[in-house]
This record gives C-alpha cells, structure tokens and sequence, in this order.
C-alpha cells in the first residue's frame, strides 16, 4: 500500500512540475492602461508568473483600448488587464451595472469576435479580469491554471488597501510581490 502510495506522489508530482515547465522561459507580455488599478493588477499578475515559473513578464501602458488592442492583434501583447465596463464597450454593449450575467455575455463575445479568452475576475465586485490571447495558450499552456489561482484573491476592502498603498508609495510592484507571498501564492 505504501509503494503504491509513493508511485502516486511521484506521478502527481511529475505531472505538477512539467506543466510549471510548460512556461518556463517564456516571454509574456501584459498590456494595460495607464491607471494604478490596472498597473497593480498587472504586477501581481507579473509576480505570479515570473515567480512560479521563471518566465519574463514585460508590462507595456497603452493610450487608450484601441491602440491595446491594436498591439494584441499583431501579437505583441499576450494578455490584458481588462475591466468589464470597457470590455462591454469594446463589444457594443449597453452600459449596464456589472453583475455575473454580463461577465459571462461579454467573455462570450470576446471569445467569439476576438478570439480572446476572459479568465474569472481577481475580485467579487470589481470585475476586473486578465484577457488572454487563444493563441498565447499554446505557447503558456499553464497560464489558465497558474492565473486562475487569482480568481476572486481580492475582496473589495483588500483591493481597496492595497490600492491605497500603491497610489501612495508609487511602487505597485513592491505592493503585488508582498500580498502574493501573505496569501502563499509565491
């Protein structure tokens, strides 16, 4: 029974350790607007990454949505940090107060005009997501999984505070890497 045991552990390890490897010396590239929410949400997405699987992660500000999403199209952003309210607008939704339903109809218009992927938002409330490029998964098949561990991560008082911190240090990197390692993500 304890051979059979170990030969699990070894297995299960094994298999942990060569989807970590699926990323490991890649190059990510994150694209974002030039707010504060967007750059810390950015950063601990950059830490997540970079410390778990020794990947690069650049974070490029864009202007504005269009010249963004410009940049994803030619395939030199992989991943956005993208809010609901403009992602509604980017699929000619009608403002509406987010909620679940909207989440799930604006991701499906993404995947389908786009050919985007929403990945579940960092917090309750706020709905800000990462977006991430279809193609971008076959290069990083354990981005999903390893960023999917920041699915609701922050409440709103959390978010708040941390916010807080980042606009008042200017240092969001600084910020990301020490709530990563006080929830043991990194």
């Amino acid at each position: 029974m304890k051979m059979i045991a170990l030969i699990w552990i070894i297995m299960m390890s094994l298999a942990v350790t060569q989807n970590v490897d699926a990323c490991v010396g890649r190059i990510l590239t994150i694209g974002i607007s030039n707010s504060v929410n967007e750059q810390l949400l950015a950063e601990i997405v950059s830490q997540l990454v970079s410390e778990r699987t020794g990947s690069n992660v650049k974070i490029v500000h864009f202007n504005s949505p269009q010249e963004m999403y410009s940049a994803v199209k030619k395939g030199e952003v992989s991943l956005v940090i993208e809010n609901l309210d403009r992602g509604s607008l980017m699929v000619a939704r009608a403002q509406e107060k987010p909620s679940r339903a909207i989440f799930d109809a604006v991701k499906k218009e993404y995947r389908k005009n786009y050919n985007l992927i929403w990945f579940e938002p960092f917090g309750e409330s706020q709905f800000y997501a990462p977006v991430v490029a279809i193609d971008v998964l076959e290069i990083l098949p354990a981005l999903p999984k390893l960023v999917g561990k920041l699915a609701g991560v922050l409440t709103e008082d959390t978010y708040a505070k941390l916010l807080k911190t980042a606009k008042n240090n200017g240092k969001a990197r600084e910020v990301a890497k020490d709530f990563l390692k006080s929830r043991c993500l990194i």
